[in-house]
């Protein structure tokens, strides 16, 4: 397990001084890669390796919302608990001063070739640093995100230089960063997921896609055609 303790800062937060959705997914996908470090396995000694990990689907219990605010002392924590072929699972929490998981998360990640950039088999020189600890107590949902036919077109968003990670394609905390645009600030999620079909990269329009049914939302970000990059699902009962 790894974990760093932090601050909420003012400039991660809202109109509502509540942690924004796109900074509380930046704040797991550093301990991720923080935990890769420590452990000898970073960024640089991956590109070595002509070997990237990319995240397929985020599962994230917001239990307690009204302690994700600006100032308020947050500890994050991560560890890898399973993995099959080119899939490796990961659990993550956020806990306030007192200990408490205020927030409790669910990730599945794949192991690409960078020549190939295709799924490639996870070694045990991949996995073995990090340990592996018992599965997270929460309900795991399935990776597949659902919606309907009854989808509101919004306006189009062209991929920018400040969306792209050191893969070149949009990182995938961006695709949150562009659902907060297009759901009411008021409507705090308490529940989020997300399934990445393909990646966006630099001169590629987003075309934003929402469906509303009662307290639950989904955006779909992808092609003219609605065929997705990323889908959003976001909950706020």
């Amino acid at each position: 397990m790894y974990n760093f303790k932090s601050t909420i800062r003012f400039s991660e937060t809202n109109t509502y001084k509540k942690l924004t959705p796109y900074s509380l997914v930046n704040y797991m996908q550093d301990a991720s890669t923080f935990h890769s470090m420590k452990v000898g396995l970073g960024v640089d000694t991956l590109k070595e390796r002509e070997k990237v990990w990319v995240v397929n689907s985020w599962q994230i219990e917001i239990r307690k919302p009204e302690k994700l605010e600006a100032f308020s002392d947050i500890e994050i924590g991560t560890w890898p608990y399973d993995k099959k072929g080119p899939m490796a699972y990961r659990n993550f929490y956020i806990a306030d001063e007192n200990e408490e998981k205020i927030v409790c998360a669910n990730s599945i990640w794949a192991l690409l070739d960078t020549k190939t950039m295709r799924p490639i088999r996870i070694q045990d020189e991949d996995v073995a640093a990090y340990g592996t600890d018992e599965k997270l107590d929460m309900i795991y949902a399935d990776r597949k995100i659902t919606y309907g036919t009854e989808l509101q077109a919004c306006e189009p968003i062209e991929v920018q230089r400040f969306h792209l990670d050191t893969n070149n394609h949009v990182n995938n905390a961006k695709y949150f960063l562009m659902a907060e645009q297009l759901v009411p600030e008021e409507d705090y999620p308490v529940y989020l997921r997300a399934e990445y079909r393909k990646s966006a990269v630099l001169g590629d329009t987003i075309y934003p896609f929402v469906e509303k049914n009662d307290d639950r939302y989904v955006i779909v970000l992808g092609d003219k055609e609605a065929n997705p990059y990323a889908i959003i699902e976001w909950r706020i009962k």
